[in-house]
């Protein structure tokens, strides 16, 4: 017999992949309830979803509107994705999806080639996710008495997977706090952090949807913060710019490079290897402009 938490992942997986998830299902809803006034200059769907993108084809495939630069804002690849496997023919749909669109937006030239398969470069923009710096409170950070650090963010038992790491806090014999901020539960890695949190015991903290402003606030209290990359090169987290924004030492890892050294002398507080990071590229008031922009540049054609 399989058990059900397997028969559940089989028919998550099989949903993904020929379906998109509910991505057909609500896409037309979306569309449906949407009103853009004639005289709107600029219309930006957002991803992920890719559903809502979607719903933005289906209304302007209905209604027109070529006065209105419509941009399509996609911060991870639908049918290049490499976190979810689609069905081929999705590219299709995707294909048809952006050339409803003048601009895909992307927040970095190094996803170009997960989208170049559905659209050609001429349509491509590169844009940053924007954030308000001044409307997030951080701490003073005063040092914690024991070593305390921090993820935040999304395990993946594929592209961003943790256990290299527990394996190796489980191998330090000093104290410390290791704070998880989850987005949401997913079954597979509830089951590995379950593993962990029995070994690790109060040395682990998991805490699971926390707003983004508790968030970075909470995160600016710990000494350092823990940044585990991708096993890919396209998707860039944009919680390396809340990161930013609680001026900690970054630790930047993953499962093929870790560096348990560099990572001891985290513990022992030194931060002379860490990460930085530039959140100047990502002030929301440059970002609104570079799309201001390319209506400028749309009514130009």
């Amino acid at each position: 017999q399989v058990p059900t938490s397997r028969l559940g992942s089989l028919k998550r997986y099989l949903t993904e992949y020929f379906f998109a998830g509910r991505t057909f299902f609500y896409s037309p809803k979306i569309a449906r309830r949407l009103d853009v006034a004639p005289d709107t200059d600029l219309f930006i769907s957002l991803s992920t979803p890719f559903m809502d993108i979607l719903a933005g084809a289906l209304y302007r495939r209905k209604h027109g509107m070529r006065s209105t630069t419509f941009v399509a804002d996609s911060g991870d690849p639908f049918s290049g994705s490499e976190q979810y496997r689609h069905a081929p023919y999705m590219s299709v749909i995707e294909r048809w999806t952006y050339r409803q669109y003048d601009v895909l937006t992307i927040p970095s030239a190094n996803a170009i080639k997960s989208y170049t398969h559905v659209i050609g470069n001429e349509k491509i923009a590169i844009i940053p996710q924007g954030f308000n710096f001044e409307a997030t409170p951080i701490a003073q950070s005063p040092e914690n008495p024991v070593p305390t650090f921090a993820y935040a963010g999304v395990f993946y038992l594929d592209i961003r997977n943790p256990i290299f790491l527990f394996e190796h806090l489980l191998k330090i014999n000093k104290p410390f706090v290791f704070k998880v901020f989850l987005r949401k539960h997913d079954p597979d890695v509830d089951a590995m952090i379950k593993k962990y949190s029995a070994l690790l015991g109060s040395r682990l903290e998991i805490k699971y949807g926390v707003s983004r402003p508790e968030l970075i606030y909470l995160l600016s209290q710990c000494d350092f913060l823990v940044n585990i990359g991708n096993n890919n090169s396209t998707q860039i987290p944009s919680k390396l710019i809340d990161y930013g924004i609680t001026r900690r030492p970054v630790l930047h890892c993953t499962a093929e490079s870790f560096n348990a050294r560099q990572f001891d002398s985290f513990i022992d507080r030194d931060y002379s290897s860490a990460t930085p990071i530039d959140i100047k590229p990502y002030d929301i008031c440059l970002i609104a402009q570079k799309f201001i922009q390319l209506v400028a540049r749309n009514s130009n054609k």
